[in-house]
Parts: C-alpha cells; structure tokens; sequence
C-alpha cells in the first residue's frame, strides 16, 4: 500500500493533476482581487502562523496558506500534529505536490473504516515524512528557526512531556522522526518514545514577545465534517482548500474574525 501511495504522489494521474491545479489557479485569482479590489481592513505585513492539530482538517490550512502565503509575509509556523506537518510539507515539498499527496491519499483510502483508516494514514504519511525529508535535505535549513513543532514524549518522572522542535538542518534522520512523531500514535523521536504532540500541546503560541501578530488556525472549527480528522474524500479535500482559501479572503479584505482563523495581537 505505501509503494503504491508513492508512486501515485510521483505520477498523479491527469484528474488529480487537473483538480490541484484548479486549486492553484484559484487561490492566485483571489490573491490578486485581494491585491486590487478594495478592502476595509489592514492585514499585517507580517505574522506568524500557528496551526492545530487536526488530522486531515488540516487542508483547511493548506487552502488559507495558498491564498496568504501570496499577499503577506508568513515569517513562522508552530503546529502540533498534522498542524505541525503541514508546513514541512508545503515548505520542503512544494505546494503542488503536498496536494497531491492528499488526494492521493484519498483515493487509496476510499471507503476504509474508522480504524483501517487511520493505520492506512499514519503508514502514508510516516513514508511520506521520510522522503519529502530525505528528498530535500538541502532545504532543510530553510526550516531552522521558521518551522516550530510540537511532539509529546513519554516516560520520565512526568509520564507526557511536552517538546517544541524548531532546529532540522544538523540531523536529516531525527527530522523525519520529528515530521512522524508529532502526529502518530508511537514512534521513537529523538530516542525517546513519542506520540502526537497535540496530547500535551495542541495551540503551541510562540511565547518569545516577538514584535509580530500571530494568525491562528484551529480547523475543526471551520464547520467541516469531524470524520475527516482520520478519513476524507477527494470532494471532501477540494471542499475544505476551497473554504480555507474563501476565509482568508474575507480575513483580508474585511478583517473577518472566526473560531477557526483569527489574528492575536503580540502587542
């Protein structure tokens, strides 16, 4: 199944080809009527991104990333499981391909149950973390100090401690330990034993008084169905980019507050 995943992430077939590229078209035709159509509000020039955890919700921030990532400055990320992986992906791999690694996903996964989902998940994305990682080692300085992640270590005098990654360049292998730890169920991280970092840390603030608001994103807020934290469609996966890219319009041209996307001020 994993060679498969794979395979189908480096040669996607037409229609997945198609559909992300529409996403991408998308999300550039909102970014230039943001850049020229008239506004009643001033977002930053720069903030930081902070994400939760949320399973595969977590296209809503692909879709709010598409759209932002073309009209301001996002200088950081801090996320807890998939929020944590989201921007690696994006960062390391690319745009276009880390959507087609989701409905590449999807299409393996179609019609799986609760449980067989999620292990076919966690396979996927534990294969995908160590190429897009190996693959782009070269870039991984790109995500020193830009990418922060949570993962809960376990064991210890307090069984679950909380630890926020933010260095990836000196050690490729414990980079792709980090990318699967903070969002499975076991894994070894850093010689420790680790699980999802959204257990001791799910909204990871950036607490160092940078002079930057922080933009954040909570997607089990955004009205989406709850499944898909473990399983989703491919119509499912356009659906949520989509109103992630329609939310950060009307956060950029209006100011829009919601439980799912907001702005804290640092100030």
């Amino acid at each position: 199944m994993t060679s498969a995943f794979i395979s189908l992430v480096e040669n996607p077939p037409e229609d997945i080809v198609a559909e992300r590229q529409r996403l991408i078209d998308r999300a550039e035709c909102i970014a230039r009527e943001c850049k020229s159509g008239p506004s009643t509000f001033q977002f930053p020039g720069e903030v930081d991104v902070v994400i939760a955890g949320s399973g595969f919700l977590s296209l809503y921030f692909i879709g709010v990333y598409s759209v932002l990532s073309r009209l301001a400055s996002l200088r950081r990320f801090s996320g807890a499981s998939s929020g944590g992986q989201a921007p690696m992906e994006l960062l390391l791999a690319g745009e276009a391909a880390t959507i087609d690694a989701y409905f590449s996903h999807a299409r393996l996964a179609k019609g799986q149950w609760a449980i067989r989902a999620m292990k076919t998940a966690d396979r996927h994305w534990r294969t995908l973390g160590e190429k897009i990682v190996h693959a782009n080692s070269n870039k991984l300085k790109l995500l020193d100090g830009r990418v922060h992640i949570s993962v809960t270590h376990l064991g210890g005098w307090k069984l679950f401690k909380n630890k926020i990654y933010s260095s990836f360049s000196h050690d490729v292998h414990l980079a792709a330990e980090i990318f699967y730890a903070t969002g499975t169920f076991g894994a070894t991280c850093n010689g420790r034993w680790s699980c999802d970092g959204g257990l001791t840390n799910n909204v990871p603030m950036f607490h160092d008084n940078a002079a930057r608001p922080q933009l954040v994103i909570k997607p089990t807020k955004a009205g989406l169905p709850l499944k898909m934290v473990y399983y989703f469609t491919e119509q499912q996966a356009s659906r949520a980019i989509q109103l992630g890219q329609d939310h950060a319009r009307e956060l950029w041209t209006s100011g829009t507050s919601r439980k799912c996307l907001h702005i804290v001020s640092t100030g």
